[in-house]
């Protein structure tokens, strides 16, 4: 699962890069710091990068957990 990109900037005092997400599922940016803050995500937090796009691939996964927490009535985190 992957947040877009919505902003590069730069941090005027100290000179870092920093990038601001946006998860598509989600209505408004997650501001909780320090571990979910999508507004200040340094270069160092940067796993990787896409290189292609399947629409709808997400949908398998949230049938899965869905199938999976109507079975064992849980909820499960993937």
């Amino acid at each position: 699962i992957i947040h877009r990109t919505i902003r590069v900037w730069v941090d005027e005092e100290t000179g870092e890069r920093f990038y601001e997400t946006k998860g598509d599922h989600n209505r408004n940016q997650v501001q909780q710091p320090p571990i979910l803050d999508e507004t200040r995500i340094d270069t160092q937090q940067v796993v990787g990068r896409a290189v292609a796009r399947i629409p709808y691939l997400g949908y398998v996964k949230i049938w899965f957990v869905n199938i999976i927490e109507y079975i064992t009535g849980r909820s499960v985190a993937i």
